[in-house]
């Protein structure tokens, strides 16, 4: 049971990291929500998916003050964001 514990923690975290990672995509960068979704799901027609985390990602970053947490972390996925 700890496995399945950890692993959901682990999923938990990584949507969070990725709901970030739209908010910087759209916020920093004034990326379309169309280039967002091409760019993170490999379909620009999910474009409403990426609207949810973007949502997502606001919520929870007012909620914790996730945004100076995860700034590493997004600053990394800038060196390869837009490249083909």
């Amino acid at each position: 049971m700890a496995a399945v514990k950890h692993t959901t923690h682990l999923a938990r975290l990584l949507e969070a990291r990725a709901a970030a990672l739209v908010v910087h995509l759209r916020d920093d960068h004034k990326q379309s929500w169309r280039t967002i979704a091409k760019a993170i799901h490999g379909d620009p027609e999910m474009h409403s998916t990426v609207r949810r985390q973007c949502d997502a990602g606001r919520r929870h970053s007012s909620l914790c003050g996730a945004a100076a947490e995860l700034d590493p972390v997004l600053k990394g996925f800038e060196h390869g964001f837009g490249e083909s």
